[in-house]
């Protein structure tokens, strides 16, 4: 699923005539009332951004708490000029951040 702030970056590159607000209420719309499968997901978001190859990529790991649930997450992103496009994102196991680790 798209975060809302994701959601609301999108919507600035859809490529029609219509206010960045309007189109970010119509994606609301969508997530609000189909299901679909995250390669297609991907697929159909980068069509409607307009984003054509070659693509700037970026990979990053972010580790973070969701009360106290750690998630740790590696995520594949487009980078455009606002917004980044999650396109795959894999769980990680629960491990420290590089800042708490010690050398030896």
């Amino acid at each position: 699923m798209v975060a809302h702030g994701q959601s609301r970056g999108l919507a600035q590159h859809f490529c029609n005539a219509a206010l960045p607000a309007s189109n970010y209420r119509r994606l609301q719309r969508f997530f609000q009332a189909i299901r679909i499968d995250p390669a297609t997901l991907v697929r159909l978001l980068i069509r409607i951004a307009c984003l054509h190859p070659p693509w700037h990529l970026a990979l990053d790991r972010t580790d973070w708490r969701f009360g106290n649930t750690p998630i740790n997450l590696l995520v594949l992103a487009i980078v455009t000029r606002r917004v980044r496009l999650p396109v795959l994102f894999i769980v990680l196991p629960e491990m420290m951040s590089c800042r708490h680790r010690t050398v030896p």
